[in-house]
Formats: C-alpha cells, sequence, structure tokens
C-alpha cells in the first residue's frame, strides 16, 4: 500500500467521526477519492489545522506497510468549544506566551464546575 492510499484510508476514517471542514469539503472529498494528491504538507496541514495530532495521517505506516489502528472514540463538543479550540491554535501558531495558556487554563480550572455538588441543599 503507497503512503497517499493509506493517508486517504485514514482519513475517511476520520471523517466517520468527523465532519468535514465546510471552507474544505471539497478538498476533503477529492483527497479521500482519490482524485487529489496527499502529499506531506498537504497532511500535515490537515492534521495541525483540525486536531488530529502529529503524524496521525500516517498512522503506523512504515516501509510500504500498514498497521491497522483501532478508530479513535468521537468526542462531541459545543460549538462554542470548538470555537474557543480553533483560537488557542490560531494564538498558539502566532506564538503567544507560555503565561497566557497558564491563565487561559487557570481560568478554565476555576469556571468548570465541581465534580459532584448537591446545588439542593444550597438553594
Amino acid at each position: 500500500m503507497e503512503i497517499q492510499e493509506f493517508r486517504r484510508a485514514r482519513l475517511r476514517k476520520w471523517l466517520e467521526t468527523h465532519s468535514a471542514p465546510q471552507k474544505e469539503k471539497s478538498y476533503f472529498s477529492q483527497l479521500a477519492s482519490g482524485s487529489a494528491s496527499f502529499g506531506e504538507r498537504a497532511a500535515r496541514r490537515i492534521e495541525r489545522a483540525y486536531g488530529m495530532g502529529h503524524l496521525y495521517l500516517d498512522g503506523d505506516f512504515h516501509d510500504g506497510q500498514a498497521v491497522v489502528l483501532k478508530a479513535e472514540p468521537a468526542r462531541i463538543l459545543s460549538g462554542q468549544a470548538e470555537q474557543l479550540i480553533e483560537e488557542i491554535k490560531a494564538a498558539d501558531h502566532v506564538g503567544i506566551p507560555p503565561e497566557a495558556f497558564s491563565a487561559i487554563s487557570t481560568l478554565l480550572r476555576h469556571m468548570s464546575p465541581p465534580a459532584s455538588t448537591d446545588r439542593a441543599a444550597g438553594d
């Protein structure tokens, strides 16, 4: 199996649990079907842009041999969470300071409701 075909298979698997981005639906379709080249640069860009993880599309492809990987469980996030993730990715790409990430993390931890609360007792 060629690496491009392996990437296509991994992209199709990813699309089973994720929607193709609206702005790239046509491109994703072309990649998955084989009508567009699926080179190294395209694979890395897609992985970065859509949070797949570095080398996700290459999986365990070594020396022309593919190792079948289990599908990752679907994680359903709200639209607001998806937007925040995209904003953090964009900020990371331009190089915001580590202190900013620390502040965001601290804010989110303090805003999250406790794991188990008895709201009725306090109301």
